[in-house]
Protein backbone atom coordinates (compact mmCIF):
# COMPACT_ATOMS: atom_id res chain seq x y z
CA UNK A 1 0.00 0.00 0.00
CA UNK A 2 2.76 2.45 0.73
CA UNK A 3 4.51 2.29 -2.43
CA UNK A 4 0.71 2.74 -4.30
CA UNK A 5 1.03 6.06 -2.26
CA UNK A 6 4.65 6.46 -3.08
CA UNK A 7 3.59 6.44 -7.33
CA UNK A 8 0.88 8.60 -6.57
CA UNK A 9 2.67 11.81 -4.86
CA UNK A 10 6.43 13.18 -4.80
CA UNK A 11 9.00 11.57 -3.09
CA UNK A 12 8.79 12.24 -0.03
CA UNK A 13 8.58 11.60 3.46
CA UNK A 14 8.28 7.50 4.19
CA UNK A 15 5.51 7.49 6.59
CA UNK A 16 5.46 4.74 9.81
CA UNK A 17 4.53 1.10 9.04
CA UNK A 18 1.29 1.95 11.52
CA UNK A 19 0.01 5.35 9.60
CA UNK A 20 0.12 3.13 6.65
CA UNK A 21 -2.04 0.59 7.99
CA UNK A 22 -4.39 3.49 9.28
CA UNK A 23 -3.95 4.96 5.85
CA UNK A 24 -5.06 1.59 4.25
CA UNK A 25 -7.66 1.17 6.19
CA UNK A 26 -9.06 4.62 5.04
CA UNK A 27 -8.47 3.95 1.61
CA UNK A 28 -10.35 0.32 1.59
CA UNK A 29 -13.32 1.39 3.46
CA UNK A 30 -13.51 4.46 0.77
CA UNK A 31 -16.42 2.62 -1.13
CA UNK A 32 -19.49 1.00 -0.49
CA UNK A 33 -19.44 -2.79 -0.24
CA UNK A 34 -22.33 -2.20 -3.30
CA UNK A 35 -19.45 -0.22 -5.01
CA UNK A 36 -17.04 -2.31 -5.05
CA UNK A 37 -19.04 -5.42 -5.74
CA UNK A 38 -20.44 -2.96 -8.96
CA UNK A 39 -16.76 -2.09 -9.68
CA UNK A 40 -15.76 -6.24 -9.54
CA UNK A 41 -18.55 -6.56 -11.88
CA UNK A 42 -17.74 -3.86 -14.32
CA UNK A 43 -13.48 -4.95 -14.61
CA UNK A 44 -14.72 -8.45 -14.79
CA UNK A 45 -16.93 -7.33 -18.49
CA UNK A 46 -14.25 -4.99 -19.44
CA UNK A 47 -11.53 -8.03 -18.76
CA UNK A 48 -13.19 -10.48 -20.53
CA UNK A 49 -13.98 -8.08 -23.73
CA UNK A 50 -10.30 -7.11 -23.69
CA UNK A 51 -9.07 -11.20 -23.44
CA UNK A 52 -11.26 -11.74 -26.42
CA UNK A 53 -9.38 -8.98 -28.57
CA UNK A 54 -5.94 -9.78 -26.86
CA UNK A 55 -5.90 -6.08 -25.31
CA UNK A 56 -4.33 -5.31 -22.25
CA UNK A 57 -6.20 -5.08 -19.11
CA UNK A 58 -3.89 -3.85 -16.37
CA UNK A 59 -2.43 -1.46 -17.56
CA UNK A 60 -4.58 -0.64 -20.38
CA UNK A 61 -4.76 2.36 -22.63
CA UNK A 62 -7.03 5.06 -23.72
CA UNK A 63 -7.43 3.96 -27.05
CA UNK A 64 -8.17 0.79 -25.63
CA UNK A 65 -10.79 2.07 -22.90
CA UNK A 66 -12.31 4.54 -26.16
CA UNK A 67 -13.21 1.09 -28.11
CA UNK A 68 -14.30 -0.36 -25.38
CA UNK A 69 -17.11 2.38 -24.84
CA UNK A 70 -17.55 2.51 -28.64
CA UNK A 71 -18.39 -1.64 -28.06
CA UNK A 72 -20.69 -0.83 -25.39
CA UNK A 73 -22.89 2.41 -26.81
CA UNK A 74 -24.51 -0.61 -29.01
CA UNK A 75 -25.16 -2.91 -25.96
CA UNK A 76 -26.16 -0.93 -22.44
CA UNK A 77 -27.22 2.27 -20.90
CA UNK A 78 -24.62 5.67 -20.88
CA UNK A 79 -24.90 5.33 -16.91
CA UNK A 80 -23.93 1.32 -17.14
CA UNK A 81 -21.24 2.74 -19.32
CA UNK A 82 -20.16 5.58 -16.89
CA UNK A 83 -19.88 3.08 -14.23
CA UNK A 84 -17.96 0.89 -16.20
CA UNK A 85 -15.32 3.75 -16.90
CA UNK A 86 -15.03 5.02 -13.49
CA UNK A 87 -14.59 1.27 -12.38
CA UNK A 88 -11.31 1.19 -14.95
CA UNK A 89 -10.51 4.59 -13.87
CA UNK A 90 -10.90 3.10 -9.71
CA UNK A 91 -8.67 -0.19 -10.79
CA UNK A 92 -5.53 1.36 -12.22
CA UNK A 93 -5.78 4.32 -9.37
CA UNK A 94 -5.78 2.26 -6.41
CA UNK A 95 -2.93 0.55 -8.26
CA UNK A 96 -1.05 3.26 -8.34
CA UNK A 97 -1.11 3.27 -12.41
CA UNK A 98 -2.00 6.45 -14.38
CA UNK A 99 -5.96 6.56 -15.13
CA UNK A 100 -6.15 5.64 -18.91
CA UNK A 101 -9.93 7.44 -18.45
CA UNK A 102 -8.93 10.52 -18.13
CA UNK A 103 -7.38 10.98 -21.63
CA UNK A 104 -9.49 13.59 -23.96
CA UNK A 105 -10.18 11.14 -26.43
CA UNK A 106 -12.02 8.24 -23.63
CA UNK A 107 -13.91 11.67 -22.44
CA UNK A 108 -14.69 12.38 -26.15
CA UNK A 109 -16.27 9.23 -26.34
CA UNK A 110 -18.41 8.98 -23.43
CA UNK A 111 -19.99 12.19 -24.30
CA UNK A 112 -21.10 10.87 -27.57
CA UNK A 113 -22.21 8.13 -26.21
CA UNK A 114 -24.14 9.99 -23.87
CA UNK A 115 -25.81 12.12 -27.32
CA UNK A 116 -25.89 9.05 -29.43
CA UNK A 117 -28.24 7.14 -26.29
CA UNK A 118 -29.36 9.85 -23.96
CA UNK A 119 -28.87 9.98 -20.39
CA UNK A 120 -31.95 8.98 -17.92
CA UNK A 121 -33.44 11.73 -16.11
CA UNK A 122 -32.18 11.96 -12.72
CA UNK A 123 -34.12 9.65 -10.34
CA UNK A 124 -32.95 11.19 -7.07
CA UNK A 125 -35.73 10.92 -4.64
CA UNK A 126 -36.33 13.96 -2.50
CA UNK A 127 -35.58 13.69 0.93
CA UNK A 128 -38.68 12.88 3.11
CA UNK A 129 -39.64 16.12 5.53
CA UNK A 130 -40.08 16.29 9.12
CA UNK A 131 -43.77 17.21 8.42
CA UNK A 132 -43.80 14.27 5.91
CA UNK A 133 -42.50 11.75 8.53
CA UNK A 134 -45.39 12.80 10.97
CA UNK A 135 -47.87 12.02 8.51
CA UNK A 136 -46.92 9.10 8.15
CA UNK A 137 -46.49 7.82 11.22
CA UNK A 138 -49.46 8.80 12.02
CA UNK A 139 -50.84 7.16 9.22
CA UNK A 140 -49.65 3.78 11.46
CA UNK A 141 -51.95 1.87 13.50
CA UNK A 142 -49.62 -0.52 15.26
CA UNK A 143 -48.36 2.21 17.31
CA UNK A 144 -49.00 0.39 20.63
CA UNK A 145 -47.56 -2.89 19.64
CA UNK A 146 -44.14 -3.62 19.94
CA UNK A 147 -43.76 -3.89 15.99
CA UNK A 148 -45.26 -0.96 15.81
CA UNK A 149 -42.79 0.63 18.35
CA UNK A 150 -39.84 -0.64 16.23
CA UNK A 151 -41.23 0.54 12.82
CA UNK A 152 -41.28 3.95 14.33
CA UNK A 153 -38.09 3.76 15.76
CA UNK A 154 -36.74 2.76 12.62
CA UNK A 155 -38.41 5.88 10.68
CA UNK A 156 -37.42 8.21 12.98
CA UNK A 157 -33.76 6.90 12.77
CA UNK A 158 -33.49 7.22 9.38
CA UNK A 159 -34.72 10.80 9.37
CA UNK A 160 -32.71 12.53 12.04
CA UNK A 161 -29.50 10.11 10.33
CA UNK A 162 -30.42 11.62 7.23
CA UNK A 163 -29.74 7.98 6.05
CA UNK A 164 -30.74 6.07 2.65
CA UNK A 165 -32.92 2.99 3.05
CA UNK A 166 -30.45 0.56 1.95
CA UNK A 167 -27.92 2.00 5.28
CA UNK A 168 -30.93 1.91 7.19
CA UNK A 169 -31.19 -1.78 6.40
CA UNK A 170 -27.47 -1.90 7.67
CA UNK A 171 -27.91 -1.44 10.92
CA UNK A 172 -27.20 -3.62 13.46
CA UNK A 173 -27.17 -3.56 17.22
CA UNK A 174 -23.50 -3.32 16.80
CA UNK A 175 -23.68 0.49 15.39
CA UNK A 176 -25.48 1.43 18.46
CA UNK A 177 -23.62 2.96 21.40
CA UNK A 178 -25.44 3.98 24.93
CA UNK A 179 -24.49 7.30 26.25
CA UNK A 180 -25.07 8.50 29.78
CA UNK A 181 -26.32 12.46 29.32
CA UNK A 182 -27.75 13.70 32.54
CA UNK A 183 -29.22 11.27 34.09
CA UNK A 184 -30.66 9.38 30.77
CA UNK A 185 -29.48 6.74 28.62
CA UNK A 186 -29.09 8.18 25.07
CA UNK A 187 -28.77 5.45 22.40
CA UNK A 188 -25.99 7.04 19.49
CA UNK A 189 -26.66 5.62 16.11
CA UNK A 190 -23.90 7.19 14.75
CA UNK A 191 -21.80 4.50 12.17
CA UNK A 192 -18.61 6.29 12.52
Amino acid sequence: MSSVVQRRTSPGTTITREDAVLVGYLLTSSRSEETKRSYASAVRTFAAWCAERSYPVHPTTADVVAAYIAHRASLVSHSTISRDVAAIAAAHLDAGLEDPTSHHGVRQALRSAGRTLGTAPSRRAAPVTTEAMRRIIEAMDDLDTVVGKRDRAILLLGLAAAQRRSEVAQLSTKDLTRLGVAGHDVVDAGRG
